[in-house]
């Protein structure tokens, strides 16, 4: 049996009573909550962007939904990112 793999990028969402789907615009894959995006779009993502979005990540925000300013900044950044690639 395979073991599944763990970290911002795997998707062990399937028995994550929490998920949610991947922050990437129109992709439907569930993913835990304190993920960003399923394994294929946070890989897609440059490092630059992934590295703001876990500087900027407080574990639990996903929890208290008080995710701070530079996170919400950070998001939006990465939003129109994705947007102005279009990476499907």
């Amino acid at each position: 049996m395979a073991k599944r793999r763990k970290g911002p990028g795997s998707n062990g969402a399937d028995d994550h009573p929490d998920a949610r789907t991947c922050h990437w615009p129109g992709c439907e894959r569930q993913i835990p909550p304190h993920y960003w995006a399923c394994a294929e779009h946070w890989a897609a993502l440059p490092k630059r962007l992934r590295d703001r979005v876990a500087r900027a990540y407080r574990p639990g925000q996903e929890i208290d939904k008080q995710p701070s300013r530079e996170y919400i900044r950070t998001a939006q950044e990465v939003h129109h990112w994705m947007v102005e690639h279009d990476i499907r």
